[in-house]
């Protein structure tokens, strides 16, 4: 299968998922805020070929969203999400371990091995004098019948530059969120931030378990700033 018919697959399904799991509260009307409008995507892309064949084993593809320049503070803003994007692409790179890992096993089976990471921007949920936020889909493949899905939200003060934790809306500890939002989901233990991760709206901050699937709904709260 070719790039382009397993991308439309891979957003297909991302797309479903994300109305199922991050459905937001029904009493706010969901604004949707243009990505072109506010800056542009900068899409890079890394192959990892065989020493031996020149065959591609392993490669990752990135969607990096930075503000245009006449947005207010976006050199700071941008300079957070730079710093956010090279932790995945370092954590990428540092998957061709494994990827090779693999390779050689699946060469004893002689059978190819398609093995990719894709970051993939799905929305900017909100953009205010406060705060912009920013949602993003970390999706991997290694075989098998499906990739793997995972939820990220960026949340960053428009003053600051810098990226904000979920405290910061709330008045409560992170702790005390995680076990609240935890017990919301129905879960018998406390997630933790690699578990749950959130995004803001308008006037609600909503949580969301970051693999799609392994919890049912996401929590919908007022922000309290």
């Amino acid at each position: 299968m070719d790039l382009a018919k397993k991308l439309i697959e891979i957003v297909s399904g991302i797309i479903g998922a994300v109305l199922l799991v991050l459905s937001p509260d029904e009493s706010e009307t969901e604004i949707v805020y243009d990505i072109n409008e506010y800056g542009t995507v900068q899409e890079t892309r890394q192959d990892f070929p065989d020493e031996e064949t020149g065959e591609i084993y392993y490669y990752y593809e990135m969607e990096k969203f930075f503000f245009h320049e006449g947005f207010p503070n976006a050199v700071s803003i941008n300079q957070t999400l730079q710093h956010i994007y090279d932790g995945y692409e370092d954590s990428y790179r540092e998957a061709t371990e494994a990827a090779e890992a693999y390779e050689e096993n699946w060469k004893s089976l002689n059978t190819p091995l398609e093995y990719w990471r894709i970051w993939h921007i799905l929305s900017i949920t909100y953009v205010g004098e406060d705060y912009v936020s920013i949602l993003y889909n970390d999706v991997s493949y290694m075989g098998g019948v499906h990739p793997y899905s995972w939820f990220d939200g960026i949340t960053i003060d428009r003053k600051t530059g810098e990226e904000v934790p979920a405290s910061q809306f709330l008045g409560k500890s992170d702790e005390e969120i995680l076990e609240e939002i935890s017990d919301r989901l129905g879960q018998d233990v406390t997630g933790t931030w690699d578990e749950i991760d959130f995004y803001l709206m308008d006037s609600t901050i909503v949580f969301f378990p970051r693999m799609p699937g392994v919890w049912e709904d996401s929590v919908v709260l007022p922000r309290e700033e």
